[in-house]
């Protein structure tokens, strides 16, 4: 076990963030040699119409690459962190401090030694990438049909954050399979990473964000005085919050988080809700209860844990499905008068 190094976080190194500027003052200098030379020609009355579309279009297509070029060098150049995928996107750098400060990360996994997977409290380390356990909603790993520019297959890396925002990243090789399936098995056992649901509700990995989670993020921003404070919160306890937006997904979408999240659970026992036919069932797993509700009846889900405020979940929709993230202590289910029709105290 070793604390992790701040540098050790930072890919946009001093140089690199100078070759980056570089290429820009490069693309730069040639827009303005070009605008030179043609307002020296405009001066003199010199050369032909050849000549002038030569150099027009040279200046036009620099200040073309100025233009797509600035926002990525700007975006890059003030990250301190580019090796924190979601998160480098609602923090900067000293808050992104803020959330590492005390972790301390043991090597879980070994692939060979290039590949790696540490994990602390709050984040796995995957390749390079530090991702959080309570701001990453979904994980997706994989390998790139293509081939990059380098010349090598490499690994491609789908993480969706609890803001809704969709990112992909490339890792530096290839995934063997094995690999995946251990990684997945740690990010599943000791994580709230769901596995395998990014593409579940990106079909084709082509939007960018996801309405309903950035719908309840939002309103989760509003209880706090700003966004980042929201996020800091979150960033340490944001299991609540998973568990809303889970609720907030359509039917289908709950159905893929509760397939996979069965595939890694043990059924224990079945308990049935007065008539099952009418109002449904609840399944205990070995490490979480699903509750699939099939009535108008029952308006309320309490659910209260040790160490945690209760909590309520209105059932708006039916049939309704749902599941917890972990084995509730205690637990009430309540019909439209506030009756308990199920419960364990």
């Amino acid at each position: 076990m070793r604390k992790i190094s701040k540098e050790e976080l930072r890919h946009g190194t001093w140089f690199r963030k100078m070759m980056v500027v570089t290429v820009f003052l490069f693309i730069a200098m040639i827009a303005a040699g070009a605008a030179m030379q043609m307002a020296e020609w405009a001066l003199s009355g010199g050369n032909g119409l050849a000549a002038w579309l030569v150099v027009f279009g040279i200046f036009a297509a620099a200040v073309a690459g100025c233009k797509a070029y600035w926002k990525p060098m700007v975006r890059y150049c003030r990250r301190k962190y580019l090796t924190v995928p979601i998160v480098s996107g609602l923090l900067d750098g000293k808050e992104i401090d803020r959330l590492l400060d005390g972790e301390v990360f043991e090597t879980v996994v070994d692939l060979d030694r290039n590949w790696d997977v540490k994990e602390s409290a709050n984040w796995f380390r995957v390749a390079d990438y530090y991702i959080s356990k309570q701001l990453t909603m979904g994980m997706q790993l994989g390998n790139n049909v293509g081939v990059v520019n380098t010349g090598r297959e490499t690994g491609e890396l789908s993480l969706l954050g609890i803001d809704g925002t969709f990112l992909k990243v490339t890792l530096p090789t290839m995934i063997p399979r094995s690999g995946v399936e251990q990684i997945y098995h740690y990010i599943r056992s000791e994580g709230s990473i769901r596995t395998n649901w990014v593409w579940k509700i990106f079909d084709c990995g082509e939007e960018t964000r996801h309405p309903v989670l950035q719908r309840v993020f939002e309103e989760e921003c509003r209880k706090f005085p700003s966004k980042t404070e929201a996020v800091l919160a979150l960033g340490a306890d944001a299991e609540e919050l998973k568990e809303r937006e889970i609720a907030a997904l359509s039917y289908e979408e709950k159905e893929d988080v509760y397939r996979f999240q069965k595939e890694a659970m043990k059924l224990v026992r079945t308990v049935k809700i007065g008539n099952a036919k009418k109002n449904g069932f609840v399944e205990q797993y070995d490490r979480a209860y699903a509750f699939e509700i099939c009535s108008k009846a029952l308006k309320a889900l309490i659910v209260k844990e040790p160490g945690k405020k209760e909590r309520k979940f209105e059932i708006e929709d039916w049939p309704f499905l749902y599941m917890t993230q972990r084995v509730p202590e205690w637990y009430e289910i309540l019909d439209e008068q506030g009756n308990v029709v199920f419960g364990k105290k």
